[in-house]
């Protein structure tokens, strides 16, 4: 067999365990090696490929998330099983959910090869990354080798591969680290916004907090989110945070608000107990509303 893929053996077996023993987790299933042979069969991969492929499977038969590398190639895999429901229209649904995960998953563990860790500890949520990545990917025109997504026969597992040559990675590394890895931040935060919204509007305000910290670390130009993020604190005990975000988004993003947002902020300053900042407010809200610059 022409193809070497390095985690067939032991040794390089822990270069790739180091970096992915944490994401993978045991399924329990002895059929997963059998699953994966079905797959791939139907897969676009050569038969060298394939047999490569698989032989890594089986050093490593209950992990569901695979990175292996092989003739100047990186492959990422995904198996995920698909929760069962007798109504057909939501099985269907929950078969597309699974595939769409396993998508998701595999150009996740191509991006933890490629990027330093400095870069990947700079956002917390893997889902959202994910699903970032895959709008900044498409955005980019960056096209992988291979990319495929199905469902068994039986109906109980969705399979992702994705496929890129090893080189490639210098570009992905330095463009994450370039002027691009900007856009990459504001697709992940247009991801977590909405989540945080949503907690925000449910009054899980110490939960919604989570993602309002990274939106703001990330430095997103949304002031709503700084002043939905503000009330948070205000709810939770913390009026110095409150009244400094509230101050900070007026001054550097105040252009930005309309006289809506400009009036919340002055009802925030209000329930802080400082009148003057909050009339100041109001007044630039009238001012907005006017149509004055």
């Amino acid at each position: 067999m022409s193809t070497t893929f390095k985690t067939h053996r032991a040794l390089a077996a822990a270069v790739f365990f180091a970096l992915f023993a944490a994401a993978a987790f045991a399924s329990g299933e002895p059929e997963n090696v059998a699953v994966i042979a079905e797959f791939l069969k139907a897969s676009p991969l050569s038969e060298a490929e394939q047999r490569g492929v698989l032989d890594a499977v089986k050093s490593f038969p209950k992990q569901n998330e695979w990175v292996m590398f092989g003739d100047g190639n990186v492959y990422s895999m995904v198996l995920r099983p698909i929760s069962r429901d007798s109504r057909k229209n939501v099985q269907v649904k929950l078969e597309e959910l699974a595939r769409n995960a396993a998508a998701l998953r595999v150009r996740y563990l191509l991006y933890l090869k490629a990027s330093p860790p400095e870069r990947r500890s700079a956002y917390k949520n893997e889902d959202a990354l994910a699903s970032a990545l895959a709008a900044w990917d498409e955005e980019n025109e960056k096209k992988l080798v291979l990319r495929s997504s199905a469902t068994n026969s039986s109906g109980k597992w969705a399979f992702s591969i994705a496929v890129a040559p090893d080189d490639a990675f210098g570009d992905l590394s330095h463009r994450i680290e370039a002027a691009e890895a900007r856009a990459l931040d504001l697709a992940y935060c247009g991801i977590i916004y909405p989540r945080a919204k949503a907690m925000y509007g449910e009054k899980r305000y110490e939960d919604a907090l989570i993602f309002y910290r990274e939106l703001h670390k990330l430095r997103w130009a949304r002031p709503d989110s700084y002043l939905e993020a503000a009330d948070c604190f205000l709810k939770t005990g913390l009026a110095a945070d409150a009244r400094k975000l509230v101050t900070e988004t007026i001054n550097e993003l105040g252009g930005e608000m309309d006289s809506v947002l400009m009036e919340f902020a002055g009802d925030l300053l209000f329930d802080m107990g400082d009148e003057d900042a909050a009339v100041a407010a109001y007044n630039a809200a009238k001012a907005k509303m006017k149509g004055e610059p």
